[in-house]
């Protein structure tokens, strides 16, 4: 069978706590959105998220000018049934996974200029059938990063991604500023933070917006004439987060808050057919993560 590859443009952010210079090499994260009524299903038909992710990084080669790496990760999203007699889809009997291996390249232009791209073959699907060529798409970005300062730096770029629950064209921004312990860190469209960071480095106190999304590929119904392949989800947040060293290079990370956009929905070219979205809650996401550059930066200051 001849595999399909669909190009999607997507930005996908490691962290949402790290220093443009302090990237994890590996972590793990768990989130939980509390159950909440399911729009335009009877009284008290709720549904809950369930989100695993875990990834690990690793350097392939790094010159003067141009530096090569790449992030293996795996995600888990699992919605499901909190009460109420019947679901109303068997959509909520599965989990929903994707498998991928990210290749980041970066190029120096000269002292100021750089360009990011990342390319990242992915499986994406409830694999309920096994593995087939229409759970692989291919994840791609390209930033122009601009460094202004040694507190401040800045990239734009242009994407065709899924961080909205669907396939659609999504600017990229990236941004950097520091001013003493303040901090403001965006990876858009994936998400910001605002925090002050302690002069130890051992705490990181603020606030964090989120985009999540993902778009699985499920097996074929045909209903009407169209076919239903697809399962959408998007995760807008917004609430506190706490970063704290743990014991040499880890640190936990502890968010909380509201749900201000929620999106899961089956679809048809592109479009969505069955909306089975629950109404805005409040979640709550714990991780650890592993960043060994910030003991090298607060060694060189």
């Amino acid at each position: 069978m001849m595999i399909k590859l669909s190009i999607v443009t997507i930005f996908i952010a490691i962290s949402s706590y790290c220093y443009a210079q302090d990237i994890p090499l590996a972590g793990a994260q768990f989130r939980y959105d509390l159950p909440t009524q399911i729009k335009g299903q009877p009284s008290g038909t709720k549904a809950a998220v369930t989100e695993q992710n875990y990834f690990v990084s690793f350097p392939l080669f790094s010159t003067p000018k141009t530096s090569l790496s790449t992030t293996a990760r795996y995600s888990l999203m699992s919605p499901s049934m909190q009460s109420g007699d019947v679901a109303p889809s068997d959509i909520f009997d599965h989990t929903y996974q994707t498998l991928s291996m990210r290749f980041n390249l970066s190029h120096k232009l000269n002292d100021q200029w750089n360009i990011q791209l990342a390319v990242a073959p992915t499986l994406s699907s409830d694999f309920s059938e096994g593995l087939s060529g229409k759970d692989i798409i291919v994840l791609t970005q390209v930033v122009a990063r601009k460094r202004v300062s040694s507190d401040f730096s800045y990239g734009i770029g242009l994407g065709y991604g899924t961080n909205f629950g669907k396939k659609m064209l999504l600017p990229a921004l990236q941004l950097d500023y520091h001013a003493n312990q303040f901090n403001v860190v965006a990876f858009l469209p994936s998400n910001l933070a605002v925090y002050y960071s302690t002069a130890s480095n051992n705490l990181h106190l603020g606030g964090a917006l989120h985009i999540a999304g993902g778009y699985y590929h499920i097996p074929d119904e045909v209903d009407q004439n169209k076919t239903i392949n697809r399962v959408g989800y998007r995760n807008i947040t917004i609430g506190p987060s706490v970063v704290i060293k743990i014991a040499g290079p880890l640190y936990l990370n502890l968010d909380g808050g509201y749900d201000l956009s929620r999106k899961f929905a089956t679809y048809s070219d592109n479009k969505v057919y069955d909306d089975f979205t629950p109404a805005k809650g409040m979640f709550i996401q714990a991780g650890i993560s592993l960043v060994p550059s910030r003991i090298k930066r607060k060694k060189n200051n």
